[in-house]
């Protein structure tokens, strides 16, 4: 850990890594950048460390048994005629026959909402495990296809795959004694409830311990993850919610939807200090300002859910050596990668609710270094700003006080589409389908168009009329 440079922990490992020990169940919420990571990954390979030490304890005791069984059945003389004697010993086992206490299979189970996510997890375990024996693997298509993971120790996975592995029976969670959702509010948010509840009922060691790490937990989520865990502790760091003080944050108007090329294109040729992270609202919308913008001398990619994954493994390395310049992004592909530096953060589009909002931001101002966030809004966000405006005020930042005064959005607004990443699209796109499908025949059947009734309609209101009359 110091070779790394991790000398002092932070606030959340501090309660966390002690009560994981301790074997409580734990409910953990804390800022974007505040070490999240190894507040579960440290007493993980500590636990495992020591059932390693004692299944090998136990394994020497069961040898050095049947080696002494072995020499007493050697030691057997044969009695002289005549004289009763006491059975023999059984034969003494074989190789083959010798059983060690049951310490094989999964120790650990640790669930993120995308691939990117359980990667970079696996990344920052890896400075833990040199001289230790414990060993991890990445849940992803070529791993499922060739991998025993009776043999691993710890495993990251999403949880679309890891559900489908379970109910078909090619992966056993009855050995995992460690489960681990991070990012928890969004695995409930994105509608894996199913597929965790499948998870779980699949993890049914009785010492099991379950934990629930996040940076934002709306009282919906919470109210699920609850029903998850058993009595779990709360462990919750700074004001629930709130950015980081370190992020300096400041809003941009762009007019109308034109605008927001025209602004980023601006702050990019008045020297925006990178990298940048930008933040679009669906791989459309991705795919659209990287054409935009790839001309323009910087460079500059993207990542989206229609990229193969080595597209996505490509685009997020070159981010991290600093070959590109401009990451562009979804909430989702986004949403708890660490990337070591990053400078500032566009919202390109505006942010459809404050916990989108804050871990956006918070892939800026990490560990304690300093960051930018600017946001783009436009006229058509107006109704969305005051809940941003209010996180800014909390964190320090000056705010015109006509955005605090802004009415509340009503809740009951529909959201626009998002990019669901590795969220079963084509079954999303069917569906969708689907219901456009009921829509036009709706239509149809009232004969309304543009708000117009038709004539039809007109015809027979007199007759309700008359109808009411009599």
């Amino acid at each position: 850990m110091a070779e790394e440079g991790f000398l002092d922990p932070t606030p959340i490992q501090r309660q966390a890594i002690t009560a994981l020990l301790q074997q409580r169940e734990l409910l953990a919420v804390a800022p974007t950048g505040s070490g999240k990571t190894l507040a579960f990954l440290i007493p993980l390979v500590l636990k495992i460390r020591q059932l390693k030490r004692l299944e090998q304890q136990l394994d020497t005791e069961k040898i050095e048994e049947v080696v002494q069984t072995t020499r007493k059945s050697k030691r057997h003389i044969k009695p002289k005629e005549g004289i009763a004697s006491s059975p023999p010993p059984p034969p003494p086992p074989t190789t083959t026959t010798i059983t060690t206490i049951k310490g094989g299979g999964l120790k650990a189970l640790v669930i993120s909402p995308t691939k990117e996510l359980s990667t970079q997890s696996a990344r920052v375990l890896v400075p833990l495990l040199p001289g230790i024996k414990v060993r991890a693997s990445v849940l992803s298509k070529a791993t499922a296809a060739g991998t025993d993971f009776s043999h691993v120790d710890i495993l990251f996975a999403n949880p679309l795959r890891l559900g489908a592995m379970s109910r078909e029976g090619k992966i056993d969670l009855s050995t995992v004694e460690y489960l681990i959702l991070d990012e928890a509010d969004k695995l409930f948010d994105m509608g894996f409830a199913e597929q965790i509840d499948t998870v779980i009922a699949a993890c049914t060691h009785t010492n099991i311990t379950r934990a629930l790490f996040s940076a934002t937990l709306p009282d919906t989520v919470e109210m699920l993850a609850r029903n998850v865990l058993g009595d779990p502790l709360r462990i919750t760091v700074g004001e629930r919610g709130a950015a980081a003080a370190s992020i300096e944050q400041k809003l941009l108007f762009v007019g109308r939807e034109s605008g927001r090329l025209l602004a980023l294109r601006q702050i990019i040729s008045q020297g925006i200090k990178s990298p940048v992270l930008v933040f679009v609202s669906t791989k459309e919308r991705a795919k659209e300002l990287r054409r935009d913008l790839m001309y323009d001398g910087v460079h500059i990619d993207c990542i989206h859910s229609d990229q193969p994954q080595a597209a996505r493994v490509a685009a997020i390395d070159n981010f991290r050596l600093g070959k590109t310049w401009i990451l562009i992004a979804t909430d989702l592909l986004g949403r708890g990668m660490d990337f070591a530096g990053v400078n500032t953060v566009v919202n390109y589009d505006f942010p459809h609710n404050t916990t989108d909002y804050v871990h956006r931001i918070g892939r800026t101002g990490r560990a304690g270094r300093k960051g930018m966030a600017v946001t783009f809004f436009a006229e058509e966000d107006v109704g969305k700003l005051r809940g941003v405006a209010n996180i800014m005020r909390g964190a320090g930042c000056q705010v015109p006080e006509w955005m605090l005064q802004l009415k509340k959005q009503r809740k009951n607004r529909k959201r626009k589409d998002v990019d669901k990443g590795d969220v079963e699209e084509d079954k999303k796109e069917n569906n969708e389908k689907g219901d456009g499908k009921k829509r036009k025949m709706m239509v149809k059947s009232r004969r309304v168009y543009g708000g117009r009734v038709t004539g039809s309609e007109q015809k027979q209101k007199p007759k309700q009329q008359n109808n009411n009359k009599a």
